[in-house]
């Protein structure tokens, strides 16, 4: 008996966790890179992944350059 508790309990802990993941994901319907410029929405997915596939060029372009190291005086 307290095993079949115990399954609900776990069932019960899973399905609030479910409901709470798809509410997140249903508030932010568009995900952004962290430091990513924030502009007016568009409406042609084409455009709005070309924008994407852009900043993720630039953002490893800017991290594969190598560090600058100040030169002493």
């Amino acid at each position: 008996m307290r095993g079949v508790f115990g399954l609900l309990g776990l069932l019960l802990v899973v399905a609030i966790v479910g409901l709470l993941v798809r509410k997140q994901f249903e508030s932010s319907p568009v995900p952004q890179a962290p430091g990513a410029a924030v502009s007016a929405p568009m409406h042609n997915p084409a455009q709005q992944s070309r924008q994407i596939q852009e900043q993720y060029r630039k953002d490893l372009e800017k991290a594969l350059q190598p560090a600058r190291v100040p030169a002493d005086p």
